[in-house]
């Protein structure tokens, strides 16, 4: 019995010993860490200068008037490296006003005034900055009456439609006057539900029962593409799937697309990275 005895303190003692020689060599590793911990809180790596902001995007969502619908696209753009102070406009009445946001025609010339003064403040606030100007479904066709009722003179630096529920024989004069690089308007023919059936039955915003410019393009007399200065026509391609537009109306909100084919057409006026 003795004998076990003797053993088990000799154990007990060789624990004790580890144990100490662990503690001691743990206070050890962290009093030759803790010089560099403090030395990186108190020189911490410094971070870059902010990026300038190089221009204002003012950004229309469709009819359900709602900013939730250009998450997305907010989020691609910014991605790109588009680097812009982002006013996405909430209009309309919200929630399920979505049917008298597309039909009554003098309440949105009423809110086109107003987003036109907002656009005007931001103009005399950084006059250095471009403008552009970009509607999506019908926040297209309000933005059209927001660009009629600026000033007469080169306030936007372009307006962008992205399958744009107006009318595709809509003149363009007054817009096209208030754009420094003009009107891109991008279309889809796979939009034949929203933008070919439902404006033929509910209407579009400027009040016309027809396909719309976002399901066929801006079209002449003869109802061929319109040629007309300053106006780009921007149809949907295939390739345009694989980032998450298959022509469809809710394409157009796809991140993936904005990111790699909306950035450009703000930037240079064409869909092309």
């Amino acid at each position: 019995m003795p004998r076990l005895i003797r053993k088990a303190e000799a154990n007990a003692n060789s624990m004790i010993a580890d144990w100490s020689w662990s503690v001691k060599m743990g206070v050890r590793t962290i009093c030759a860490t803790i010089p560099f911990v403090i030395g990186g809180c108190l020189n911490p790596e410094a971070p870059g200068p902010p990026l300038p902001i190089e221009r204002t995007m003012v950004l229309l969502p469709g009819i359900e008037g709602g900013a939730w619908q250009l998450n997305g696209t907010v989020r691609g753009l910014r991605q790109a490296g588009i680097l812009a102070d982002f006013d996405v406009i909430e209009w309309g009445k919200r929630p399920f006003g979505s049917l008298d946001n597309l039909t009554n025609l003098e309440a949105n010339k009423t809110r086109a005034k107003q987003i036109a003064a907002r656009i005007e403040s931001h103009r005399h606030e950084y006059p250095e900055r471009p403008i552009t100007l970009i509607g999506s479904s019908g926040g297209g066709g309000l933005a059209i009456l927001v660009a009629e009722a600026l000033p007469r003179q080169p306030i936007l630096d372009r307006l962008i439609l992205i399958g744009a529920a107006i009318s595709p024989r809509y003149e363009l004069t007054e817009s096209l006057a208030r754009c420094k690089h003009g009107i891109v308007n991008m279309y889809s023919a796979n939009d034949w539900l929203i933008l070919g059936a439902g404006t033929s039955i509910f209407g579009t915003m400027d009040r016309t029962k027809s396909a719309a410019a976002g399901h066929v393009g801006f079209l002449d007399s003869m109802g061929n593409t319109r040629n007309e200065n300053g106006l780009t026509q921007i149809a949907w391609q295939p390739r345009w799937a694989i980032v998450g537009h298959d022509g469809g109306h809710i394409g157009w909100l796809a991140g993936q697309w904005a990111y790699q084919y909306l950035a450009p057409v703000i930037t240079k006026g064409c869909c092309d990275p």
